[in-house]
């Protein structure tokens, strides 16, 4: 039972909160594209309904909704104490994984 409590107490100290981000791209029905999603943000360009698509320069994913609207997933935000602290992502890999890392020792 104190083991448990040790345990929990250690995780309470500890604290690393992560939250993936998520931003919307309306449709614009003013758009002259013929493709199912279209944005000039970022890379994104034309998409088909249900594509995803691996935005370049950051670590980000970007989806075609039935509804038209892209939407955007990235890594968000992380907080962490100290001993623990944020690595770098790695671009050169797919999303999620490109994401920043947390290392705690």
């Amino acid at each position: 039972m104190k083991f448990m409590i040790f345990a929990f107490l250690s995780i309470l100290c500890v604290q690393e909160y992560v939250d993936a981000s998520e931003s919307i791209v309306p449709y614009d029905p003013n758009s002259n594209q013929t493709s199912h999603c279209y944005s000039t943000v970022g890379d994104i360009g034309a998409m088909k309904e249900g594509e995803e698509k691996r935005l370049a320069h950051v670590c980000a994913l970007a989806n075609c909704k039935p509804s038209r609207d892209i939407i955007i997933e990235g890594c968000g935000a992380a907080v962490v104490q100290p001993p623990c602290r944020i690595g770098e992502g790695d671009l050169t890999k797919p999303y999620p994984d490109c994401c920043f890392e947390i290392i705690c020792p």
